[in-house]
């Protein structure tokens, strides 16, 4: 089975054909997951409407699944993708595709830069994006098992600054994007009810995962705080929950 990615987000893909001829507007981004911090999920693009959207037509297509490549996982093309959601920075767009992380045109779909990820799957869900300072790069950061990784967005290497040579060791998985706020980077933990397994083999505890929370400094890689979803002996609200950890 090959899945695609056909330019379904059409108001990301139309308004980008102007990039060459016009002065880029931050407006036309869509610069994390839920478009901003507060989840709206909403573009202010008016290029598509109820009057034209009937007359949309597939302006390229960018296979995710390669052919006579098989993911690790064991998963389905249709699992493994159905969640994705692409980002949208400086006219550039930036996406999982399986064990990869790929920069692509958004006007034509042509590959930008690949990495591979070598032994694992990214984040099923999507990257996220750090414009970077003085002294970094700008990053696309994405999770892959118990690791964060942090690529330099303008040639999708390892950015070594970040972690240990781009790596960020993680002791529970997240199998989500990111949220980063100014230099802090935010990841939660996934979390499955007993007996419940996952398709992600990152994801190897049928029992659940303890959740906790993280916040990291996106420049170093270096954690900043942990945060107890379920209070530990000796943590506030320890006495009001039965499932005691620690």
């Amino acid at each position: 089975m090959r899945v695609r990615l056909a330019v379904g987000i059409a108001a990301l893909c139309l308004v980008p054909a102007l990039w060459p001829q016009a002065k880029r507007d931050a407006s036309w981004d869509w610069p994390m997951w839920a478009h901003d911090l507060a989840g709206t999920k909403y573009s202010s693009l008016k290029q598509i409407n109820v009057q034209n959207v009937a007359n949309l037509k597939q302006a390229w297509v960018y296979r995710f699944n390669r052919d006579g490549k098989p993911n690790i996982s064991g998963a389905s093309p249709s699992e493994l993708y159905q969640e994705i959601t692409p980002i949208v920075v400086n006219g550039i767009m930036y996406t999982p595709s399986g064990d990869r992380v790929v920069a692509l045109d958004p006007v034509t779909g042509k590959e930008q830069w690949t990495y591979e990820v070598g032994d694992g799957l990214a984040s099923f869900r999507g990257v996220s994006y750090w414009p970077g300072d003085k002294q970094n790069p700008p990053r696309v950061i994405f999770t892959t098992g118990k690791k964060l990784v942090g690529l330099n967005a303008k040639t999708g290497r390892l950015d070594p600054g970040f972690g240990k040579e781009g790596i960020v060791p993680l002791d529970v998985t997240y199998d989500g994007a990111p949220t980063i706020v100014g230099n802090l980077m935010f990841l939660g933990t996934n979390f499955y009810g007993p007996g419940m397994p996952h398709i992600g083999p990152q994801l190897d505890e049928r029992g659940g995962q303890i959740p906790t929370q993280h916040a990291y400094d996106v420049r170093t890689g270096k954690e900043m705080w942990e945060f107890h979803t379920f209070p530990r002996e000796g943590e506030v609200g320890y006495n009001t929950w039965e499932l005691k950890i620690g």
